[in-house]
C-alpha cells in the first residue's frame, strides 16, 4: 500500500493493517528508484507474503539493497535472515544491538520474556542473521535518489 511518494507500507499483523502475518510489526519499503530498502523484517514466520505484497505494488524485489531495522525484538528482525538471503540485501541495525542479531540472543532481546508471556509461539524461535552495517548515531545510508540518516539519540 502507498503511503506516500516512494514510502509503502509492505507487512502489518494483528496490530497494524493485518497484510502480513500476525506477529509482524509495520513493515516499510522506501523506493529510492535504481535501489530500495525495507524498514524493518516482520517475524519470518510468512516472508513470502511480505515478497509478495512488495511484488504487488509493481516494484522489483530484487532492487532492495538494505534492511534497515530500527531495533532487536523479534517482531522487528525476526525475518531478517530470510529476507537477507532471498533479496541478497544488506542488514543493517544500531552497534549495540548487531551482536544480538549475529547470535540469534534470544534473551539479551527479551523474546524469551515474551514467549513465556504469550507474545509468541512457544515454538518460535529468532535466527540468527548476519549483520553487514553496524549504524553509528546520525551515519547516512543512501537509498538511491534518497538519504536516510539513523538518529538514535
Amino acid at each position: 500500500m502507498r503511503l506516500a511518494e516512494g514510502v509503502y507500507i509492505v507487512g502489518g499483523g494483528r496490530n497494524g493493517l493485518g497484510i502480513s502475518n500476525d506477529y509482524d510489526c509495520n513493515v516499510y519499503l522506501l523506493n529510492g528508484g535504481e535501489e530500495m530498502a525495507l524498514i524493518d523484517a516482520g517475524v519470518g514466520l510468512d516472508t513470502d507474503k511480505i515478497i509478495s505484497n512488495i511484488s504487488s505494488e509493481e516494484v522489483d524485489p530484487a532492487k532492495i539493497r538494505y534492511i534497515l531495522l530500527t531495533h532487536g525484538h523479534a517482531d522487528h528482525s525476526g525475518g531478517s535472515k530470510q529476507l537477507r538471503d532471498r533479496l541478497s540485501a544488506e542488514v543493517a541495525i544500531s552497534r549495540e544491538e548487531a551482536e544480538f542479531i549475529r547470535r540469534g540472543d534470544e534473551v539479551n532481546l527479551g523474546l524469551d520474556v515474551a514467549r513465556a508471556y504469550g507474545v509468541y509461539p512457544s515454538s518460535y524461535h529468532l535466527h540468527p542473521c548476519e549483520v553487514d552495517i553496524e549504524l553509528e548515531d546520525d551515519q547516512q545510508i543512501s537509498i538511491g535518489r534518497l538519504e536516510v540518516s539513523y538518529p538514535r539519540s
